[in-house]
């Protein structure tokens, strides 16, 4: 069936679906709630709700302006398409509602509520003919209302710059061109268009400024990440559409608007392209605004239709289905088979396969500086058959509860954890520049220097990972090179997509689809994996993960296979080449020519080891003992050292793990910690490791 039609035929679903409604559906999923509110709805929402974990007030009216916008567009688009009286009268009667608001804002700005219900207001306007003369002079007098009320908030924002170039000199520009005033902006402009206010020419000038300084900053890495790049998208293409060929041409004509309207198509699931990687701060399923946006911007996009055709039409917002309903279809082409790869200001992605069977690989790679972009340079999530098996949390739970630490902790993400310690900077710097090198044999190399990715304390020397896609079509390596000042406990977390089944091998583990019977091994030929390897993180919506960890004593590589062929993976790792299931991985210098070096880590750790490291005047000191060296039930002491004195002695107890005080007066370069282990039924059994403190 014809894309278009299936749009149309969901646009009529869903709006004898609403018409009948009583209340309005809010989900607020973030924090788990769901609320009913009475129709029509008669004002912004009650922002004196407390929420479990905020201390803040929780923005309740965006997800309520989210959901009225999406039921007044599908309803008034209905109308527009089908005639239909009985749901002119509902929408109508809510569109009335909607003018007599006291207020279309929660504070002193231009918000997401404001900007959403300046949006329905305009598309009434604008896109519907059967609004009547006295509904329609209504509409515009609110418009008029909020425009002189809101247009300062904008002047304050924005009013000093009179040019791109003056904007991107200005020192907190990223926060300037964060998605709430860029959106509200733009929305601004098109509602004093709709009611020729006096300042629309002018807004007009700002908008295109913002627009044309974001697409400057894009080249540099700026982004907020797929999804909030593509709500920015969906306001930038209502406000592009209308405007001229003189103002149009140079923002579609630029080398970086092409990226950002392929950034979601690029990062999509293979077999599923609405389903974005789960990397940065993402919410495919709940913020499908960047559909609508390359529905509007596809004629300006060219091989964008092709792929949109794909969609889902179920999960599009009915300012999509508005467009498709609009369009004719026209010959659709299959995807190109084979490896390929593209890079953008939030990852690097590699594929390969055939179209209808594809393997991806998305790379962490985000430098931006938007502070909702978590540090999550070089963690990988690969994908096929419609679901991302290594999967990562992909968004931030504001919330004060262990959701928080799970999506945005140091386990959140699956490069290496240092002496407890993750990524705290995007830093990261692609070696393989310009993104991705090509062998001769179809291999697909990525390398990334985290190093710069990790505060000093944690003890990082050097931290580098590179992924390969063998042309196999099956097979994805990762190997982290990881050089510490001193002994270090290193730490991986692999977690698995919610929906998978986890199944112990000889060699590591194996993520199993229960309905598909397609199959992901993971193992390191390095790391022993058993049942306690498999564990739920707190915090966790489901995801299981893979948690290994050796303490490293020297400069190591760590190699990771992921393979989804039937039979387990071979590897051997010869003097510069790395060998899977007989297709070698040439090292060449990549290792600074120590490779011959760095041999697989030993299969059992020493009985003892010790670390700290020291944040301000706080040390955290831990003993790692080898229960297989060291059996039975054993307790912890610890000594804190200034050269040969104790500055601070905990006697023996149960916990490994301890934080110790530096007193004021004592020089931070002198500090080491013992630490000691003995068998709490035989004290004779002891042991003592010493370290120097990190940080």
């Amino acid at each position: 069936m014809m894309f278009s039609i299936r749009a149309k035929q969901e646009l009529t679903m869903r709006a004898q679906h609403q018409l009948p409604l009583r209340f309005l559906a809010v989900d607020y999923y973030r924090i788990r709630n769901k609320v009913a509110v009475s129709l029509p709805v008669s004002g912004l929402a009650d922002a004196s709700v407390p929420v479990r974990g905020f201390t803040a007030v929780y923005p309740w009216s965006i997800w309520l302006l989210w959901s009225l916008e999406d039921r007044l567009l599908t309803l008034g688009e209905h109308v527009e398409a089908s005639g239909d009286a009985q749901a002119q009268v509902v929408v109508e009667s809510e569109l009335f509602a909607l003018t007599q608001w006291r207020t279309f804002r929660g504070g002193a700005r231009i918000d997401l509520p404001c900007s959403h219900a300046m949006r329905i207001l305009w598309t009434a306007l604008t896109q519907w003919h059967w609004v009547n003369a006295s509904l329609r002079e209504l509409l515009e007098k609110t418009v008029r209302r909020i425009v002189d009320d809101v247009q300062r908030f904008s002047d304050k924002d924005f009013a000093q710059f009179d040019s791109v170039q003056q904007l991107l000199l200005d020192e907190s520009v990223s926060r300037r061109l964060h998605n709430i005033p860029v959106i509200g902006t733009c929305m601004l402009a098109l509602a004093a268009r709709a009611v020729t206010h006096p300042a629309a020419d002018r807004l007009d000038r700002r908008v295109n400024m913002l627009v044309m300084a974001i697409l400057g900053l894009r080249t540099s890495g700026l982004t907020e990440g797929v999804s909030y790049d593509g709500y920015v998208l969906d306001f930038v293409a209502d406000w592009l559409l209308v405007q001229p060929p003189s103002v149009r041409d140079p923002i579609v004509e630029h080398g970086s608007f092409g990226v950002w309207c392929r950034q979601a198509i690029d990062l999509g699931v293979p077999g599923d392209v609405m389903g974005t990687a789960p990397l940065g701060d993402v919410e495919p399923l709940e913020m499908s605004f960047v559909w609508s946006a390359l529905s509007k911007l596809q004629r300006l996009c060219p091989g964008v239709t092709d792929v949109l055709a794909q969609l889902d039409v179920s999960r599009l917002r009915s300012d999509a289905l508005r467009v498709w309903r609009n369009m004719a279809d026209s010959v659709r082409k299959s995807g190109d088979a084979g490896n390929t790869w593209a890079r953008n200001p939030h990852a690097v992605v590699m594929r390969t396969g055939s179209p209808e069977d594809q393997f991806a690989a998305v790379v962490g790679a985000s430098v931006s500086p938007m502070g909702h972009i978590q540090a999550d340079s070089g963690s990988i999530v690969l994908g096929m058959r419609k679901r991302w098996w290594i999967d990562d949390p992909g968004y931030q739970q504001y919330a004060q509860t262990t959701e928080r630490d799970f999506t945005i902790g140091p386990t959140a993400h699956n490069t290496p954890v240092i002496n407890g310690q993750g990524q705290v900077f995007k830093r990261a710097v692609i070696l393989s520049e310009p993104g991705v090198k090509v062998d001769e044999s179809g291999t697909m190399e990525l390398t990334l220097d985290l190093t710069a990715c990790y505060e000093p304390q944690s003890g990082v020397k050097k931290l580098e990972r590179t992924v390969w896609m063998l042309p196999t079509g099956s097979h994805v390596v990762i190997c982290d090179v990881i050089d510490t000042v001193a002994p270090a406990l290193v730490a991986w977390h692999w977690h698995g997509h919610a929906d998978l089944y986890w199944a112990l091998n000889k060699t590591g583990v194996s993520l199993v689809d229960s309905d598909m019977g397609d199959v992901l091994h993971i193992m390191s030929p390095q790391l022993r994996t058993t049942a306690t390897s498999i564990q739920r993180l707190p915090g966790s919506r489901g995801q299981k993960t893979l948690v290994s960890s050796v303490f490293a004593t020297e400069r190591v590589a760590v190699w990771w296979v992921f393979s989804r062929t039937e039979a387990l993976p071979v590897c051997e790792l010869q003097k510069n080449v790395f060998v899977v299931d007989g297709h070698p991985i040439l090292l060449g210098d990549r290792l600074d020519g120590v490779a011959e070096t760095l041999s697989l880590l030993p299969t059992e750790v020493p009985p003892l080891q010790v670390t700290a490291v020291r944040k301000g005047r706080i040390v955290t000191a831990v003993c790692h003992v080898n229960k297989k060296r060291f059996p039975g039930d054993v307790e912890f002491a610890f000594y804190l050292m200034s050269g040969e004195s104790k500055i601070q002695v905990l006697w023996y107890s149960p916990s490994a793990q301890v934080e110790l005080q530096v007193p004021d007066d004592i020089d931070l370069h002198t500090l080491k910690v013992h630490g000691f282990v003995r068998n709490k039924a035989d004290h004779t059994r002891k042991l003592m490791k010493a370290v120097q403190v990190l940080g």
